[in-house]
């Protein structure tokens, strides 16, 4: 992120106070977000996935990872996530 600040790709500081913590979480978690006012194409080919529902969500997250897999819901995760230690 901060290369990219520093080669004027970014432009807008206050989206890397978000940008650094979510590229954390994805080193560690896989993301799904559920979201009616964005599209698939939005996120392009990055390592965040959408759906249209949570149900969708929990079943791609389980065909991806096993029905095994512990999966965490996280209403309004725009203002809320997890960072890990």
């Amino acid at each position: 992120v901060l290369s990219r600040v520093a080669d004027g790709i970014v432009t807008d500081k206050n989206v890397c106070g978000s940008a650094v913590p979510v590229g954390r979480m994805l080193k560690n978690m896989r993301m799904i977000i559920v979201s009616f006012g964005l599209k698939p194409e939005d996120f392009g080919s990055g390592p965040i996935q959408h759906a249209d529902n949570l149900q969708q969500a929990v079943d791609t997250c389980l065909a991806q990872a096993g029905t095994n897999a512990r999966l965490s819901v996280i209403t309004h995760g725009g203002y809320a996530y997890p960072v890990p230690a």
